[in-house]
């Protein structure tokens, strides 16, 4: 024990930790310290505290006095990882020039690499990689550091690994790649330099998952025009028969819906339970894509609709209204819920990007409280021969 009360190993603890060498260096020469001695609650040693605090000056004196520079602490941690993971460049190259093993293992087969990777110290992964590091090395869920990179969206660093050689369509757990995390993780900036490095965006996971389904699941607007305009199958489906439109019309994510629509998706794809996208939507009461897959001639099938359902009543009001104008029977909008008058007032503002005119004359009909016959443009129905609407050609359905 010291005069203080304090023993020589905690001095040396709280000086490898401060950066105190000089303090160190007495302390080694007076007691004879074993400088490879653990703490007791992380089997850290005198090493891995100044590494992963970056004193470099501390580092090269344990160095010089024997310090294993491989040596892990409980959870296997080396000095590099520690060193690594806090950025302190300095400090990684005297471990390296000291034989720190760039490759080495932590408990989750984490590399160094891995460790710089996931907090962004680009300095840091440049010095590894100049070292040898294995650039595609894989932790115990199959993750090389391009996929960590992309998950947090660390363009600067995905740049450097791929520029090192880094497999772009490399597969981690589930067959994911890197895009796929990107692409889950809205990192818009990444998800365009994998592309362009040659990225396939048509990758699947182990539920048949593309990039496009994970970018819609999260409402990613951004990325799904990206993925569609680099060639994303717009209409691929998963284990269980989910299109990218089955999601969003699901979780309500209207703009999403809207570009998956414009590229093509199938409103009328049937899952594995034979559900459409608009079942779902009605389920969730999703009104705004109710509308846009109404608008886009999604077939209503108001009897697969649970009753009672969010979207059942708007639902069944459309398909009365559809049924009326096709039996040529008139309908008073005074008998319209206010429910039913919201609903088509959204559907006049739709058609109004496109066809301002019977947008303007859907307007007049709700606000006038005249009949509303004819004002479904659905494909395949007849508006009568009264119709102040009525066309020589047939009307096509709305497309967005």
């Amino acid at each position: 024990m010291t005069e203080k009360g304090r023993s020589v190993g905690e001095i040396l603890l709280k000086a490898a930790e401060k950066g105190q060498a000089d303090v160190m260096d007495v302390m080694i020469r007076r007691y004879g310290i074993d400088v490879n001695a653990n703490d007791d609650q992380k089997n850290m040693t005198l090493l891995h505290i100044a590494a992963e605090n970056g004193h470099v000056d501390v580092v090269k004196l344990l160095i010089q006095n024997g310090a294993l520079v491989n040596a892990g602490d409980w959870w296997n941690w080396r000095a590099l990882h520690k060193a690594s993971s806090c950025g302190h460049v300095d400090v990684v190259k005297v471990l390296i020039q000291s034989d720190a093993d760039v490759d080495a293992f932590n408990e989750e087969k984490w590399t160094a690499l891995h460790c710089a990777t996931e907090q962004n110290c680009i300095a840091v992964v440049k010095v590894l990689i100049q070292s040898g590091a294995d650039v595609d090395a894989f932790n115990e869920e199959k993750r090389t550091a391009l996929h960590v990179a992309a998950q947090y969206g660390h363009v600067g660093v995905v740049k450097v690994l791929i520029q090192s050689g880094a497999d772009v369509n490399a597969v981690a757990v589930h067959n994911q790649t890197a895009l796929h995390y990107a692409s889950t993780h809205g990192q818009l900036d990444v998800v365009n330099m994998l592309i362009q490095n040659g990225a396939d965006v048509n990758a699947l996971i182990e539920e048949n998952c593309t990039t496009l389904h994970n970018a819609a699941i999260n409402g990613h607007l951004d990325i799904v025009n990206v993925l569609l305009e680099n060639g994303a199958d717009v209409n691929a489906v998963t284990k269980i028969k989910w299109t990218a439109l089955h999601f969003v019309a699901n979780y309500g994510y209207d703009d999403v819906a809207k570009v998956l629509i414009q590229n093509g998706a199938d409103v009328n794809a049937v899952d594995g339970d034979k559900h459409t996208p608009l079942y779902y939507a009605a389920l969730e009461g999703n009104q705004g894509i109710i509308l846009q897959l109404v608008c886009s001639n999604a077939i209503i099938d108001c009897k697969a609709i649970p009753a009672g359902s969010a979207g059942s009543q708007i639902l069944n009001s459309i398909n009365k209204g559809l049924k009326s104008l096709r039996d040529g029977n008139g309908m008073k909008s005074t008998l319209m819920s206010d429910e039913e008058k919201r609903f088509l007032w959204n559907l006049a503002f739709v058609l109004a990007t496109k066809h301002r005119v019977i947008a303007f004359k859907l307007i007049c009909a709700i606000l006038s409280f005249i009949t509303f016959k004819g004002i479904f443009m659905a494909q395949g129905y007849d508006l009568g021969r009264t119709s102040p609407w009525k066309k020589k050609k047939k009307m096509q359905y709305i497309s967005f």
